[in-house]
């Protein structure tokens, strides 16, 4: 038991030191690790969920249909699901009543810095 413990610590040790290796590198290389986040719709249950891109819509593309038209009539006429001309992800729907296409909004993928994400992982944890 003893042993095996020693050898998860090793281990641990190892990948923390590639880890740094990698940090180095990348900070030397003036490289800029920006993306667009969002939790919803787990909220801060689970970080561990969170959808994270390069870009609005790749952090948009981390959700599923279902994810984004959770709460929506089945009978609906969907038109569209995902980034939305406002920057939004959501979809947008055929409203007969109307006669119109609507958009509608769910959530806002938010910008942050690499140095930002770290900081609120470790506010999180």
């Amino acid at each position: 038991m003893l042993a095996s413990k020693k050898g998860e610590t090793m281990l641990g040790r190892f990948l923390q030191a590639i880890g740094l290796l990698v940090l180095l590198a990348a900070s030397n290389a003036n490289a800029q690790y920006d993306g667009y986040h969002f939790i919803w719709p787990y909220l801060n249950s689970q970080p561990s969920k969170a959808a994270v891109g390069a870009t609005p819509a790749e952090a948009c593309a981390q959700r599923t249909d279902a994810e984004l038209l959770e709460t929506v009539n089945p009978n609906t006429p969907i038109l569209f699901v995902g980034l939305l001309p406002t920057g939004y992800c959501g979809f947008q729907w055929y409203n007969a009543t109307r006669d119109e296409v609507t958009d509608y909004p769910k959530v806002l993928p938010g910008f942050a810095t690499c140095a930002m994400t770290l900081f609120q992982r470790k506010t999180i944890a």
